[in-house]
């Protein structure tokens, strides 16, 4: 906040927050260290790339993970070349287990992906596939296309973000405007506007609460219409990442009740704020219990961090939204400045609260300072973090604002009102924007999650194109690892006068090893497919001739995989 002296930028209490937002984040940077392993892959049955003689291929396939998780029949299906499921599930109906396994017939000759997809205990959907192969290789079915199958889709999954966003703000603003109204800001209850924020945060709660467990319902049967499924929804609510939003959703619609029989205030509105209140922590305990909170490593540490990193949101928020709707109508500067006064070391205090559990939640949920910087959700914690001191300064501005407002001679106070407002209205949407990146790494994978991920051998599909004499080379490289890939080749003309290749030869080119000539073959549906061995994963140039009978076309590609 900019103090009323002229040496200083900002005051010291505004200071040590900074400072200690910095001085948390070095922390983190400098002391990370790596995490235990939350719902991780442990061990495929056969291993990555695995090949078996022809007529002794494996009778059973198997996923293992360092806990339980949720099972269904479609947890873990096996796909011959043509992307044809060739598996019979152990699993009927659901189950939380740590191996799941499928049994498969004897099999041809051919290579294979198996694709596993479950839900982890926080109710994260964790996927992925392996390959291996009995006697010759073959074309391999599209990984990426076999691994997205029986998601929410684009649509469903920005919808479940969305009412996890709404349910986050409704309850940090009901919590936390229900004790501003009775401790901070006494009598603004009777406001109509304030009593209407404190409703429809209640029954915005308790619906994002219901949409939360739909969507995980919906995310267990594989579509947005098995949500309403009562197998999916019993399941849902057998686990903590469903009772959670039960017991949220129940909190959340008895407050809803007690206020709308009686708004806070007086001598009985306290005590029935305070009953209120006590339904707000428990509804905010939901959060770490259901969440990231209670898994990886330091579990107690963890939910008690998520704890107050959610209570001094909101205490923060919740006080925030109250006094905006208060400054809106008021037309009156020395209660505006009063209510701004009372509030802004309470917004102080939680600020620093919210930095310092941030932290630590941070610690264990990021784990590495490679973490940190190369995954998506580590990123986002430094966006977080720079989204805080924004908010630091703009709260800065406002106590500024305050001290003019008190000291202005004009009359009317219109201007630095006016400026209170408008810093009041900044705090506001940058608190959404913090709440929209706390929804989105809450449900997203912790970054050790991501980075672990990354190590492990994951079959995938790399593509790599390039375009040369009027024809569009496009290649799709699986399993995608270090070692044994198939490699399907498709030429499209860009040039309609030209003709599509009658031949297809190809030269690896990788560093430190002698280039590699490649049998490319056609196949039936007009595509080359080679077999081609990657002895790392520093990238190689692919040569390519195409000849038409009448002329050739050299095209060069860069490939790398992971």
């Amino acid at each position: 906040m900019v103090s009323c002296e002229r040496t200083s930028v900002l005051t010291r209490p505004i200071q040590r927050v900074v400072l200690g937002i910095m001085l948390g984040l070095g922390m983190l940077l400098v002391a990370a260290s790596p995490a235990s392993a939350h719902a991780n892959l442990v061990r495929t049955v056969p291993s990555q790339g695995q090949h078996f003689a022809a007529g002794s291929g494996p009778r059973t396939v198997s996923v293992t993970f360092n806990e339980e998780v949720h099972a269904t029949d479609r947890s873990l299906v096996v796909y011959d070349g043509t992307g044809k499921a060739v598996s019979k599930s152990s699993v009927h109906g659901s189950a939380f287990i740590a191996t799941v396994r499928v049994s498969v017939p004897s099999l041809a000759e051919g290579t294979y992906v198996s694709v596993w997809r479950i839900l982890s205990d926080d109710g994260h959907d964790e996927r992925g596939a392996f390959t291996f192969t009995v006697g010759t290789a073959s074309a391999v079915a599209n990984i990426n296309a076999l691994v997205g199958q029986g998601g929410l889709g684009t649509v469903g999954t920005d919808l479940a973000w969305l009412a996890r966003l709404v349910g986050y703000l409704a309850a940090l603003v009901l919590v936390g405007g229900l004790l501003a109204t009775t401790w901070w800001f006494p009598g603004v209850a009777a406001r109509p506007g304030v009593l209407r924020l404190l409703r429809v945060a209640a029954a915005a709660s308790a619906l994002a609460a219901l949409a939360t467990i739909y969507f995980e319902a919906a995310s267990i049967g594989g579509s947005l219409a098995s949500g309403f499924s009562g197998d999916a929804l019993s399941t849902v609510l057998s686990a903590r990442f469903g009772l959670g939003p039960l017991v949220r959703g129940a909190l959340s619609l008895g407050a809803l009740v007690l206020l709308w029989r009686r708004p806070p205030g007086g001598a009985h509105g306290r005590r029935l704020v305070v009953g209120a209140g006590a339904f707000g922590l428990v509804l905010l305990a939901t959060y770490p219990w259901a969440g990231h909170g209670w898994g990886g490593r330091w579990p107690v540490l963890g939910t008690v961090a998520d704890f107050v990193h959610l209570g001094a949101l909101a205490l923060w928020i919740g006080g925030l939204g109250v006094l905006a709707v208060t400054l809106r109508g008021s037309g009156d500067a020395d209660a505006a400045s009063s209510a701004v006064q009372r509030f802004s070391p309470l917004a102080l205090g939680a600020v620093a609260a919210v930095a310092f559990s941030g932290v630590l939640q941070s610690l264990r949920q990021v784990g590495s300072l490679d973490a940190l910087v190369h995954t998506s959700t580590g990123r986002l914690v430094l966006i977080k973090v720079l989204v805080v001191l924004a908010i630091v300064i703009v709260a800065a501005a406002s106590r500024s604002a305050v001290t003019r407002l008190r000291a202005s001679d004009d009359p009317d106070h219109t201007r630095s009102l006016s400026e209170v407002r408008r810093s009041v209205l900044i705090e506001v949407i940058l608190a959404v924007v913090v709440l929209g990146l706390t929804s989105t790494i809450a449900s997203s994978a912790p970054a050790y999650e991501q980075q672990s991920a990354k190590r492990a051998a994951q079959a995938t599909v790399q593509r790599s194109s390039a375009q040369a004499g009027g024809l569009r080379f496009t290649v799709a490289l699986q399993p995608g690892l270090v070692g044994a890939n198939t490699m399907a080749i498709s030429v499209t003309r860009q040039d309609p006068s030209r003709f599509l290749p009658a031949t297809l030869s190809g030269t690896l080119r990788c560093p430190g090893t002698k280039p590699a000539t490649l049998r490319v073959s056609p196949l039936p549906d007009g595509r080359w497919v080679s077999a081609v061995r990657f002895p790392s994963t520093q990238a190689c140039r692919l040569e390519l001739l195409a000849g038409d009978g009448t002329s050739s076309t050299r095209a060069t590609l860069s490939l790398s995989v992971r």
